[in-house]
Parts: C-alpha cells; structure tokens; sequence
C-alpha cells in the first residue's frame, strides 16, 4: 500500500466516520469503483485508534467531568449528577450496542462485498436523516432517559451496515425523540467510544503477528494521524453545522451518492 494511497484513506475515515455520511458505505464506494486496496486489517485498526483520539480530544473536557463526579461519588458517596447520569446512559446504550455486534456482525459483514446494497443503505440514511428534522419537535429534552439510551444504542448496532452512518442514525434517533441536538450529537460521539474500544480488540484478536511487525511502520503512521486530524475537523465541523443548519445539506448528499451507485449497478 502506497503512502499516498494511505494518507487519503485516512482522511476518508477521519471525516466520514463522524459526517453523517457512512464511512464504511464510502470505504465500498472508493474499493468498487477507484480500485482502492482493501487497508490490511491492522491499518484499520490504527485508523479506527486515529478517531477514537479526535473523540477523546474533542470532548476530554467532558470526559474529565464525568471521571471527576464517578470518583467523587465513590468517595464521598455523592448523589449522583447530571455527569454521572450522562455516563450510566452510555454504559447502558452500549449493551445493545454490543449484543448487535457479536451476534450480527458476520452477517453485515458480508454486505461489504455488495455496492448495490450500500446504495440502499445511504438511500435509508438519507431518509433518516430527513425524517429526524421533520419529526422534531419545538421542546427539547436536556436529559436522556433510559429508553432514549437503548434505542440509540440498538440504531449504533444496526450502523454495522455498511452505508448506515453511525453518528447520522444516533443523533437522528435521538433528534426524534425530541432530545436537545447537541446534546443528542455529544451523546451519539460519546458512545461511539466504547464501540471503537470494542471493535479495535475484537480486530486485535484477529489481526496476523507478522503484519503487526510490519516494516511499513510510517504507512501506519501516516494514515493513523490523517485520520486524527480529519475527525477531529468533521466533528467540529459537524457541532458547528448542527447549531446553525440542520441535516438536510447531509441528507441531500446521502440520497445522489445512494441513487447514484444504484443507478450504476443495476
């Protein structure tokens, strides 16, 4: 795999793993019709670490928040706060998350070999995204419930597929249920941690010694810090386009892309 060929993956993954755009429906796209390498698995594995760090950095502050309120709870058997909540919500989203995962995940898997089937994929997507701006309500909830945080978490599972975007199918679903929308993106960018954490060891397990070793040490390098930086940019990107636009500008791109690759596939 060339440098350039590794760079320009990383920024694929940076800036589509968090737009509400799909980046393993574009990964298809780019392998289907510009002939691009399918990234040795430990390639995207370093990438995949590249986003979890854009997360990581982006909201360290509120990660440090609920760090600081778990540790004074334990310690001084305090109530628990809005950052305690907030972090029993992502723990309890991640559940199905995970459950959706281990048992779906061969299946969905075999979708990466069908570009017509992602092409359905972003069609739904962007009529999720559509939906979740038509069916939002003037109040907004600055709370997320349990029932909130189970169904965004079973709509985290079913983004395996590819061409269903991860943070565009969470935040929509927590759009329609009428949650605030930053705080249903900083939700939706928060659990996806964990589901990073989760797919990165299960990869690990996988991934072949010898490649690890890989003498190709600055390809790694290179796509992992393209894919940091480009995901940091998408999601502050996305926070600022979320408190001023709405997720029609997504939606419309989401719809050409998937009536595109259907139109060229059948």
């Amino acid at each position: 795999m060339e440098i350039i060929k590794a760079l320009i993956l990383g920024l694929v993954q940076g800036l589509t793993e968090f737009l509400p755009v799909s980046s393993s429906g574009h990964l298809v796209i780019m392998q289907h019709y510009l002939n691009f390498p399918l990234p040795p698995l430990f390639f995207d594995i370093i990438l995949h670490l590249g986003t979890l760090i854009s997360v990581v950095y982006v909201f360290k502050d509120d990660l440090l928040a609920m760090l600081k309120s778990t540790m004074r709870y334990f310690r001084k058997k305090d109530f628990i706060n809005n950052e305690i909540w907030f972090l029993l919500m992502i723990i309890l989203g991640t559940i199905p998350t995970g459950i959706i995962g281990l048992l779906f995940k061969p299946y969905f898997e075999r979708l990466f070999t069908s570009v017509l089937s992602v092409g359905f994929a972003l069609v739904a997507t962007a009529v999720i995204l559509f939906l979740a701006e038509i069916l939002n309500k003037p109040g907004k909830k600055e709370k997320i419930n349990v029932v909130n945080a189970l169904s965004i978490g079973i709509m985290q599972g079913v983004a395996i597929i590819p061409g269903i975007s991860r943070s565009g199918i969470t935040i929509s679903t927590g759009i329609m249920q009428n949650i605030n929308r930053e705080i249903a993106t900083k939700y939706s960018f928060l659990l996806s941690i964990p589901a990073i954490l989760g797919a990165v060891t299960l990869d690990l397990s996988s991934a072949n010694n010898m490649e690890i070793m890989s003498n190709h040490w600055h390809l790694y390098l290179g796509g992992g810090l393209v894919a940091t930086v480009s995901g940091i940019l998408a999601i502050k990107v996305l926070l600022w386009m979320l408190r001023r636009y709405k997720l029609y500008i997504f939606s419309v791109y989401c719809l050409m892309i998937g009536w595109w690759v259907i139109w060229e596939s059948i």
